[in-house]
């Protein structure tokens, strides 16, 4: 099944892929998607549920190296807090478990994959398969 067979909701008998959102809107997933930050958040969170803190050091060793800085770091996760774990977070691609009762603090708990979050790791298959098969996109 291809991204777009995916993100239009065609059928294909050949195999299952995760459900489509019953509220799916094609222009965010979109958007959630091309950003890579969010990709590797959706990535990571596969491997194992972490706190918010782990996604930062992991993002900012990827884009600065491993001896990265605890500046790299507060950068990363200042980024991540405010702007890609709530998106993500409202196309319940990842759900956050917290025991802090305070609305939106993601500076505790653990974030785990989400109701949609196989059919973004579906998603990302697709459009990587597509790039190895067409030269790859940037080396």
């Amino acid at each position: 099944m291809s991204i777009a067979d995916l993100l239009f909701g065609r059928e294909s008998a050949a195999d299952e892929p995760p459900a489509r959102p019953a509220d799916f809107d094609v222009d965010a997933w979109f958007e959630a998607c091309s950003n890579s930050r969010r990709r590797r958040i959706i990535l990571t969170i596969d491997e194992q549920p972490c706190p918010l803190a782990y996604l930062a050091d992991e993002i900012a060793a990827l884009e600065s190296g491993p001896d990265h800085g605890s500046q790299a770091r507060k950068r990363v996760y200042v980024c991540l807090y405010q702007v890609h774990v709530p998106k993500l977070l409202e196309l319940d691609v990842i759900e956050h478990d917290s025991h802090d009762c305070r609305p939106r603090h993601y500076g505790s708990g653990i974030f785990r994959p989400g109701s949609n979050h196989a059919f973004a790791l579906d998603v990302l298959a697709d459009v990587q398969d597509r790039f190895a098969h067409d030269g790859g996109i940037g080396g």
